[in-house]
């Protein structure tokens, strides 16, 4: 009960404190990939008004984010990003431009995720793939969470109790983001229901604990709320960020 107690003042004295700031514009290079009638399936005004939403989201710790160019990349072979057919490591060695996020928007016939991030890639210049018919900003914003070295909420490599007492080391390693139990693949209704984002799961955790995991967390993949990150979110993409300025 002592760690549970540590555990949540040390989250409670976060809240208090200034937010890490990172204070820098990045720039932005986004790779459209023509489909083989040479069409983009997607447009400049759309990916642009998406990057003005993300730069709301990250104003808190001063990040902001600026589209400087826009390349077209005409070999359609890479506009379908499916197991065995093109890897997403395929892309930066011929297109990549340095100092700059480079966004791949492609096709991804075989969804299961909205797009794929260099998990901290922020720290060596990786690269953001997304699903052309994934623009939105639920997505793009988890995109740039994992960016900038988020774990989502629902990991699972040391899985989280609910207690909170395993917060700092299980799940995403916050204490500020609740145990989260969703298994991506997993259909949403099992979870939610999908009309007013109830939590309806029964699943509990090792304890026998029931989950309540925060719908509107940005790096969770329910459809709920006003999207939001946490302080020690917050503080973490700074300070990750900051520990790696050497790299901009």
């Amino acid at each position: 009960m002592n760690h549970i107690n540590s555990s949540y003042a040390s989250t409670q004295a976060d809240s208090i404190k200034p937010l890490v700031k990172i204070n820098k514009e990045f720039l932005i290079v986004a790779h459209i990939v023509l489909d083989s009638n040479k069409n983009k399936n997607i447009s400049e005004a759309a990916i642009k008004s998406v990057i003005e939403q993300l730069n709301s989201i990250f104003y808190p710790i001063g990040a902001s984010f600026k589209i400087c160019e826009f390349k077209y990349i005409e070999n359609y072979n890479y506009n379908e990003l499916v197991s065995g057919k093109v890897s997403k490591e395929e892309l930066d060695p011929l297109y990549k431009l340095s100092h700059r996020i480079n966004m791949y928007f492609v096709e991804i016939p075989d969804l299961t995720a909205c797009g794929f991030a260099s998990v901290g890639g922020i720290a060596d210049f990786g690269n953001i793939i997304v699903a052309k018919k994934c623009l939105d900003i639920r997505p793009i914003s988890q995109l740039y969470g994992s960016f900038f070295g988020l774990k989502n909420t629902f990991d699972k490599t040391i899985p989280e109790l609910v207690d909170g007492s395993n917060c700092a080391t299980a799940g995403d390693g916050f204490c500020d983001t609740p145990a989260d139990p969703y298994v991506r693949g997993d259909f949403m209704s099992n979870y939610i229901n999908l009309i007013n984002c109830n939590f309806i799961s029964e699943k509990k955790d090792a304890n026998g604990e029931y989950y309540y995991p925060d719908l509107a967390n940005i790096m969770s993949d329910y459809p709920c709320g006003c999207l939001t990150f946490t302080v020690q979110q917050y503080n973490s993409m700074a300070n990750y960020y900051n520990s790696h300025l050497g790299t901009w």
